[in-house]
């Protein structure tokens, strides 16, 4: 009985080693491993950047070539986010909805202009689905 102890205990000492050299390698592998976003998020990742630019390029588009002229940036610049329906401010210029019209979630994009301290920025509305403008944030 002593004998089949020690033996159990010999060559669970043993193979110790051998357990701890395995995790480690497992570790080093582990380590060593690519930090670079995977295909599929560079692919989600651009497609976020070019509906970006699209809702950028659509809000552009849909102000006057008179609000245009005063926008200090280049519109490939301006400021997107995306917002609820209940942050907008109402009434909208520029639009015939009614408040209840209004989708539970927008594009807000904002152009800075050299009128800001006299009528505040340019902000446009888009439907994130869509594109379509929904209307203009009133100016002072």
């Amino acid at each position: 009985m002593k004998i089949i102890g020690t033996k159990i205990g010999l060559t669970l000492l043993l193979s110790l080693p051998l357990l701890i050299a395995g995790c480690e390698e497992h570790q080093t592998v582990s380590d060593t491993r690519s930090s670079e976003p995977s295909a599929a998020s560079q692919t989600v990742q651009q497609e976020a950047a070019n509906r970006t630019t699209k809702m950028r390029e659509l809000a552009w588009n849909s102000i006057s070539a008179a609000s245009q002229e005063t926008v200090k940036i280049d519109w490939k610049q301006a400021e997107v986010a995306e917002i609820r329906g209940d942050q907008v401010p109402f009434p909208l210029m520029d639009s015939m909805a009614e408040q209840e019209e209004i989708p539970d979630r927008l594009v807000q994009v904002t152009f800075p202009t050299t009128q800001d301290m006299m009528l505040g920025e340019i902000v446009v509305y888009l439907d994130s689905t869509s594109g379509e403008k929904i209307g203009l944030a009133p100016r002072k």
